[in-house]
């Protein structure tokens, strides 16, 4: 019989277009046996079908599905009900792995019993916010984040970090549950109460050597992923959810994401309006074409 160790939970982070490119790449770069946990929450039926045939013919595939849209933790936590392996990894739709990435991650947390965390290539560069470095207990009993290193390239030792970001990570299944489940309320600073959260539970991080993944953030953001993308940068839910960790865990210097958020609204906006404003603008263009050649025709116009 196979040995199936990890459980891989495949979630939308902020889109939907790139899922099969992230599957693609999973199935291409990774040799280990796993178990794909694909959750389908109103995920558009164009993206869904390319996803089907992305996994068409291969071994232990299910879909969870939900009616609505779902935040990234509310998805996570609709998949964990369903893993009995004894590692999982998180993986966002909009991150593809490296060859041997999975199988680094997985040696490491087997080893370890941590959260094994790869290196995260955005554009070139590392993804992460270098504010979230280290942890430091105040006499007040409230802590102060410090900035991280702002390393350029992937240590050649293993790492151990305070906090890790959640577009993909591998942790044993038994630290989830010593760590509790995702807050479902979160839209934005899910790394800063997962790690805390890991931290309290007595689990480490590491940045894993070897273990490398791409993110592809937007743009682009297509005309059917506008509602979700709304959903997941909700200025309102992103501002509760920074005082909701400030308060948990007692941050002093709560690094703030509503600059961040606001700027991802913003980009909708500049799409919203271009969409909107399309139609009138092919209309202005096509009645000056038909001019142009019924002029050139020597017609009336």
């Amino acid at each position: 019989t196979l040995m199936v160790e990890v459980c891989v939970v495949f979630t939308a982070r902020e889109r939907y277009a790139h899922a099969p490119k992230a599957l693609e790449a999973l199935y291409a770069n990774t040799e280990v046996p796993f178990r794909l946990l694909i959750v389908d929450a109103a995920t558009p039926k164009r993206y869904l079908r390319r996803i089907e045939d992305a996994v068409r013919g291969r071994p232990r595939v299910e879909f969870i599905v939900h009616d609505g849209y779902l935040l990234p933790n509310q998805a996570r936590n609709l998949a964990v009900a369903s893993v009995r392996e004894p590692f999982v990894f998180f993986l966002e739709n909009d991150c593809q792995i490296r060859p041997g990435a999975l199988e680094r991650l997985l040696a490491f947390s087997r080893r370890t019993s941590s959260v094994a965390v790869p290196w995260l290539w955005e554009d070139g560069r590392r993804h992460f916010d270098v504010r979230l470095g280290g942890v430091t207990n105040l006499e007040s009993g409230d802590i102060a984040i410090s900035p991280a290193p702002d390393w350029m390239a992937p240590p050649a030792n293993a790492e151990k970090i305070e906090f890790f970001e959640n577009h993909s990570f591998l942790m044993p299944q038994r630290a989830l549950e010593a760590a509790g489940p995702f807050d479902d309320e979160l839209n934005t600073r899910e790394l800063v109460d997962l790690s805390l959260a890991m931290r309290r539970a007595g689990v480490p991080a590491y940045l894993v050597p070897g273990a490398e993944v791409d993110f592809f953030p937007p743009p682009p953001i297509e005309w059917d992923e506008l509602a979700h993308y709304r959903l997941r940068w909700d200025l309102k839910r992103v501002a509760a959810s920074n005082e909701r960790m400030r308060e948990r865990w007692r941050i002093s210097n709560m690094p703030q994401s509503n600059k961040f958020a606001w700027r991802q609204q913003l980009r909708v906006s500049r799409l919203t309006w271009n969409i909107v404003t399309l139609r009138p603008r092919l209309g202005r263009l096509r009645r000056l074409l038909r001019h142009y050649v019924r002029k050139a025709l020597g017609r009336a116009p």
